[in-house]
Parts: C-alpha cells; structure tokens; sequence
C-alpha cells in the first residue's frame, strides 16, 4: 500500500497563520511522517525550532504567487530563506511574461533563482498550470524550467481559479520524462483534497514513469487538507 503521507508537503499558505498554526502544522507533520512541511518565509525559523532533528524538509515560498516580483526581491527572498533554514525552494515561474512572449527572460529569471539556490537547496518550479491552460504549453515550460535547473516542477499555487489538474499534471510529468534529466521531481499541488485524487495522480504518475517514481525524492502533492481527510478515511488512507 502506497505511504501517501510519506509524499505530503504539508502545506499552510493561508496568509493568516499564527506561530501556535506552525507549531500544530510542525507536529502533525513529525506525527504522520510527511515529506516536508510548505510555509512562507517569516516563518521558516519557527518550523526549524520544532523540527529540529527530524527528516523533515522546510519549504517556503517565493515570488508567490503572482510569479511577477522584480528578479533582485527573489533573490533576496531565496537568500534570506536559506540563512533562515529553508531546505526548498518554492519558486513562482515567471509565467505572465512567458505566455507573453519573453521566454528568454523568464527561463534566465529561473537560472539565476537556481543558481542563488545552490547545491544544498531544491529549487521546485511553480508553473501555474492553470493560468498557462494549454496542455501543449504546460509541457514546453516544463521543459524550458528544467533546463534552467529546476530540481522539482509544481502545477500551482492554489491562488488561482483553475489549479491542479489530471491534464495539467500529465503533460508536466511527460515533460519530466521526456527532459531525460535525472532526479527530476513533480509535485502536485492546488486542490487535492481526497485519496481518490491522490491516488490517480500516483496512478498518472506511475504510468508514464513507473512505480519507481512514487516516492518523497521525486514526487510529491503540496496540500493542507489531504492528510486531515486520510486520517478521517476509514481505513486511514494509508
């Protein structure tokens, strides 16, 4: 039976958290073994307190979310994130001015991102799959965040209208396949709130990959209710 918790970015980006909503949020995730907890930057240092010694990863959050922050503030972000303690990267792809024509500069913007990230920090690519629609455009930006460096590729926000979806993570995780770049990771994110979705993005997932790609290294769901609702299944979701 496939450990969904295991591949849970436990996730709190609502804009209100108190340090009381990471501390719960940090104890959950060391209670249920989740690949990582997802929160902003101000409080990275909180979940590094109380996690202090364990497994999991500390994510945040840059150039989020509306993907339009001026280069120089997200690098600063990314800085300021690892000194903090972040362990990844979560980074808005320039989208706007990619689907406007400004390749060269959104796929350069990833680049430099990359290259503040380092070798010690995964920097996962935010694509916005909603907002760009196009299954056919999803993959080509797959592509082109790749080969900036992108060591994770991630549907979405979850700010947006249309968020996650199983056309959108198909054509991302075609785009894993087909980059022939190894250890590329997809994380799915934005409305997954069922095991049932869970388990057929894990089912879209293994197919075009294997089942050998179901694991926290290379696949993850970024969520705040799916771990909540498997513990309420009847068998636990896992």
């Amino acid at each position: 039976m496939i450990d969904i918790p295991s591949l849970i970015d436990l996730t709190s980006l609502k804009g209100n958290e108190t340090a009381e909503d990471i501390e719960n949020l940090c104890k959950k995730a060391v209670n249920f073994h989740t690949a990582a907890v997802c929160v902003y930057p101000a409080f990275i240092g909180d979940c590094k307190k109380h996690l202090d010694g364990k497994s999991i990863k500390i994510a945040s959050v840059v150039n989020f979310p509306s993907g339009n922050n001026p280069l120089d503030d997200t690098l600063d972000e990314i800085r300021k994130a690892k000194a903090d303690g972040a362990n990844e990267i979560d980074v808005v792809f320039p989208y706007d001015k990619w689907l406007h024509g400004n390749k060269s500069y959104a796929k350069s913007y990833m680049s430099f991102c990359r290259e503040v990230c380092g070798d010690d920090v995964i920097m996962k690519c935010i694509l916005e799959t909603g907002e760009i629609k196009e299954l056919g455009l999803i993959y080509d930006a797959t592509l082109d965040v790749i080969a900036a460096g992108a060591g994770f590729v991630k549907t979405s926000t979850g700010k947006t209208p249309v968020s996650a979806t199983y056309g959108a993570a198909e054509y991302m995780i075609r785009a894993v396949r087909d980059s022939k770049v190894k250890g590329i990771g997809a994380k799915i994110s934005g409305g997954i709130k069922t095991k049932e979705q869970a388990l057929a993005y894990i089912k879209i997932a293994s197919d075009i990959m294997d089942d050998v790609f179901i694991k926290p290294a290379t696949f993850r769901f970024g969520a705040s209710s799916l771990l909540d609702n498997l513990i309420n299944d009847k068998d636990k979701g896992f």
